[in-house]
């Protein structure tokens, strides 16, 4: 049985002696960054299309992931002005252009890199992350994440390929994404998929989050971080104007939306598989940031977790579905 976030509780631990909210300490690293909160927000123009977002959520303790769109020449130089001020962030990369696009971004400063891809069990992707890897070696701590995957398999391919750090999981389970619906592909159930890959390297939870005790279970389940881009979407900062009735734009980097943005027109081989999706203005990000961080300190203080080694290390779940 394949078990989602929605199938199943955190149950509260006897003897805790977490006093306040305030003790836990969620904080995780990330190459040679340290996160207050080990929360990232999704790659989406339409979560992250302003760069006021990632700087929104680097203040927040958290940190964004760019996206690759328009060109590396544009995120190049936003890489550099965010590392003259210390603005801590993920840059993607297309899986097509995976080196040359890295070479631009590291050389302005990127130490942590994404390549970003619907399907990271493709050999190409190895291939390529090595490739960065061989090319930059002389970068301390630089990072590579890639995905998305979703079985033990792929994890232990990512593992042992000794270049990848960190691997993206999941397929179709995202507010924005019809992948499962379009194709049949997809990742059962998210808690399943967390512990089969579990172990092998640290894995970011990527898609499926509706609410803030999602987070909560994606951590203790054993994902390192969690991504979120639907809770997120419709902020201020996300760069997507307010539109007459009140709403923000959401959709998917594989929608029709996306891909006519970007000048691709789908055919007998390539069609949509993400969702165009009008919700309601959301605020600052700050406001969103915070009912997640409320939301794990609370978690972490029902099981006595002074960490999030402890947090993974106590946590029970219990199946109420």
């Amino acid at each position: 049985m394949e078990i989602s976030y929605e199938d199943v509780l955190l149950q509260p631990l006897p003897g805790t002696e977490i006093d306040s909210r305030k003790e836990p300490d969620p904080s995780v690293q990330l190459g040679n960054y340290t996160l207050r909160y080990p929360v990232i927000a999704s790659n989406m123009k339409s979560v992250v299309g302003d760069p006021s977002a990632v700087e929104a959520f680097h203040d927040a303790g958290m940190i964004a992931a760019t996206h690759p769109y328009p060109d590396v020449d544009y995120h190049a130089r936003v890489c550099d002005d965010f590392t003259q001020r210390g603005v801590n962030a993920i840059y993607s990369v297309r899986l097509r252009h995976a080196e040359s696009d890295a070479e631009r971004l590291i050389n302005a400063g990127a130490q942590v890199v994404l390549i970003d891809t619907a399907h990271g069990g493709m050999d190409q992707v190895i291939r390529r992350a090595t490739a960065i890897k061989n090319a930059h070696h002389d970068v301390p701590g630089l990072t590579l994440i890639a995905g998305n995957i979703t079985t033990y398999d792929q994890a232990k391919a990512y593992k042992e390929s000794g270049v990848i750090d960190i691997g993206r999981a999941f397929v179709g389970p995202g507010k924005g994404c019809r992948t499962k619906m379009k194709t049949g592909v997809g990742t059962p159930g998210e808690i399943s998929a967390i512990y089969e890959m579990y172990g092998w390297l640290k894995i970011i939870a990527d898609g499926g989050i509706k609410h803030p005790g999602d987070v909560s279970k994606a951590l203790a389940a054993g994902a390192e971080y969690v991504m979120i881009g639907g809770m997120f979407a419709g902020t201020e900062e996300s760069g997507m104007p307010l539109l007459p009735n009140n709403m923000r734009a959401f959709y998917g980097e594989a929608s029709e939306h996306a891909m006519l943005e970007r000048g691709i027109k789908p055919d007998e081989y390539r069609g949509s598989e993400g969702a165009y999706i009008e919700i309601p203005d959301n605020g600052h990000v700050q406001q969103v940031a915070w009912q997640i961080t409320q939301g794990l300190r609370s978690a972490m203080s029902y099981l006595g977790a002074k960490n999030m080694q402890e947090f993974r290390e106590k946590a029970v779940f219990a199946m109420y579905r």
